[in-house]
């Protein structure tokens, strides 16, 4: 029987090969997620697949995570679908399928900087991937920064990924390389850790290296930050929350805290600490004892209740700084946020 191939290209097959072309590998899961929101297509989807290998303008190959277990299908554009999406007006100067390879062993680290990318464009936010994003920044081509998201408020972060096995070497590297970013449109950073192991060990390093930065310094595990980042694009969503959940807020003439909650009759500065933002941490240490004396009103931080502990041990010695958990259950309880 004669294998079946694409003899009429049709608008999925042009946006799956453009797909792969931009984000380099994506998953089975991936693809579903970008061109269908029904599960009952799914089938078809494999169907466009199946077409487009034989066609020799995609390759598939088995997606192994870091415990060397199969999580599925992962899949690739070759040269013949370059050249396809050329003929179709699509691309005008691309590369080559082996320039934009991805080797074995950073498969699995580029699937989930992709899924980042993925789920916020699904919340409204604007993404740019690494080369993008270094040549508009001009990083380093060997630098480990993974791109850009910009939120529907237009506040940018540059978007780091640590596995959980990362080593402290690529740990203290990326701290380096944060440190060299020049560009002052590019004064927050996002850093998504797999495991809280890496996470702890780059709080450690940030510390010691002294890594400062202009604007936001946020270190979110890996689900978590996603999720938070969903459905919390803007500002106005956190500011949406607080007030339903614990009082009204108001501008706050303090340089480093924005807002002053009205909470049981007191007034208190409020500063979120749910995204871990380390140059929040330092504004929260300035807050010393004088500090509260002289503005005579209290810090109440809020934290996830994952790192409640770390945090309150963390300031227990300063009794004008409140850590207050908050349930992911409460954070989350509406849907995400969408374009």
């Amino acid at each position: 029987m004669q294998k079946k191939i694409v003899k009429r290209p049709q608008p999925l097959d042009i946006n799956i090969l453009s797909d792969l072309y931009q984000y380099r590998v994506l998953t089975t899961k991936q693809l579903a997620q970008r061109h269908f929101q029904d599960r009952d297509n799914i089938s078809y989807l494999h169907r466009k697949l199946y077409i487009l290998r034989n066609s020799g303008y995609m390759e598939t190959k088995p997606l192994v995570n870091s415990k060397k277990k199969r999580e599925g299908s992962c899949h690739f554009i070759k040269d013949k679908g370059i050249s396809f999406l050329r003929q179709n007006g699509i691309l005008h100067h691309p590369k080559k399928s082996d320039d934009i390879q991805v080797s074995k062993k950073r498969l699995y680290y580029i699937v989930n900087v992709n899924q980042i990318m993925l789920d916020l464009e699904s919340s409204g936010w604007i993404t740019k991937d690494s080369r993008d994003t270094k040549r508009i920044y001009r990083i380093n081509r060997g630098d480990l920064i993974q791109g850009t998201i910009t939120s529907p408020d237009h506040k940018t972060y540059a978007i780091y990924y640590l596995a959980e096995n990362a080593p402290e070497i690529t740990i203290v590297n990326v701290i380096k390389q944060i440190k060299r970013i020049k560009s002052p449109d590019l004064h927050n950073i996002a850093v998504f850790f797999s495991g809280e192991n890496a996470l702890n060990l780059f709080s450690q390093k940030q510390k010691e290296l002294e890594l400062v930065v202009g604007g936001e310094l946020i270190l979110l595990p890996f689900k978590f930050g996603i999720k938070y980042l969903q459905h919390f694009p803007t500002e106005n969503q956190f500011v949406n929350f607080v007030t339903k959940n614990y009082g009204t807020l108001a501008e706050s003439d303090h340089p480093s805290f924005k807002y002053v909650l009205n909470i049981n009759r007191e007034e208190k500065y409020l500063i979120n600490l749910l995204t871990n933002d380390a140059m929040k941490i330092f504004d929260i240490e300035r807050y010393t004892i004088d500090e509260y004396k002289r503005h005579k009103r209290k810090l109440m931080a809020l934290v996830t209740s994952r790192f409640y502990e770390k945090y309150h041990d963390m300031f227990i010695q300063q009794p004008h700084i409140e850590i207050v958990p908050v349930d992911t259950n409460l954070l989350f309880e509406r849907s995400p946020a969408h374009a």
